[in-house]
């Protein structure tokens, strides 16, 4: 899903340009919205941009030698998309962002996932931001990667996308976030053929994905596409994480868990984002290994809400 260059030709015509020449772009590389803002940046030859090496949690305390190593002297701004620092001061603000901020730098946050020590939610997707910031008009590529990446498979079908469609932006995605093709494909006939089976189907109403064989990522989409709005709650629980997708109040809920009192193990982090109306997402990393138990514990209180 490149660029289309008569598309490309309008933007340049119509971008903010005094903005693309000043501001500092740091951003990731972890997926396909991710790699569209890259394409977008480097297509109109944004002097300053910075991706990080860093794969998901990517914060920035680890990206500041760089930040600073980019800082030129018409760097007036620095826009930290889907970065956020990790320490917070006394205040509640992130350490980080106010050490560029003391230096006499615009720092903008983009981003719209909350985090356990910060929430950055909001209802445009981090592509739809940035677009609006540099007057960028989308396309229908465009917006289809970035309603995947803030509503996933329910955002899709509601702008009435064909299932040809749909695995296009979905394969985008992946391919970004390093799976070939070959690979995606055969998990894609290797979720289908299991669901065809039977043998997986929802318990009260959650589909709970054991370890197996077949990609997490690609059997959620397969299960979503089956249902005729995409909407579907979907459980997995790993040996260090779990993570759950589906009725925005269970994420809603699952965000006021006392997940210690449940046994998860600490320290641990919590994250997630979505479509208040479409379908959200909830996941939790913890750095010491998880009991089974408390992933069943937790399912009962979900099966529960």
């Amino acid at each position: 899903m490149e660029i289309a260059e008569q598309h490309l030709q309008e933007q340049r015509l119509r971008v903010a340009w005094d903005c693309l020449q000043r501001t500092l772009f740091v951003l990731p590389n972890n997926d396909g919205e991710a790699v569209r803002m890259r394409q977008i940046l480097q297509a109109l030859s944004a002097p300053h941009v910075l991706i990080s090496q860093q794969r998901w949690g990517a914060v920035l305390e680890k990206e500041m030698t760089q930040v600073r190593a980019r800082l030129r002297d018409n760097v007036e701004a620095v826009c930290l998309i889907e970065i956020p620092g990790r320490e917070v001061d006394a205040a509640g603000k992130i350490k980080c962002e106010q050490e560029l901020r003391a230096e006499g730098l615009q720092v903008e946050v983009i981003d719209h996932h909350f985090y356990h020590w910060v929430d950055r939610t909001h209802p445009l997707s981090s592509l739809e931001q940035l677009c609006a910031k540099i007057n960028w008009h989308l396309d229908d590529s465009d917006l289809h990667i970035a309603v995947n990446d803030r509503s996933w498979v329910p955002g899709l079908l509601a702008l009435g996308l064909s299932l040809p469609q749909i695995r296009a932006v979905r394969n985008f995605d992946l391919r970004a976030q390093g799976y070939r093709a070959e690979t995606i494909a055969k998990h894609t006939d290797a979720a289908q053929l299991l669901l065809d089976t039977g043998k997986l189907h929802p318990q009260d109403g959650v589909y709970v994905l054991e370890k197996s064989k077949v990609n997490a990522a690609v059997l959620s989409q397969e299960i979503a596409l089956r249902h005729n709005d995409g909407m579907v709650n979907i459980f997995a629980g790993r040996k260090h994480k779990l993570h759950f997708s589906g009725q925005p109040a269970v994420v809603d809920a699952l965000r006021q868990v006392d997940y210690a009192a449940l046994g998860y193990p600490t320290p641990y982090i919590i994250y997630g984002g979505g479509d208040g109306r479409l379908g959200k997402f909830f996941g939790l990393k913890s750095t010491h290994a998880i009991d089974p138990a408390c992933h069943a514990r937790l399912l009962e209180k979900i099966i529960s809400l």
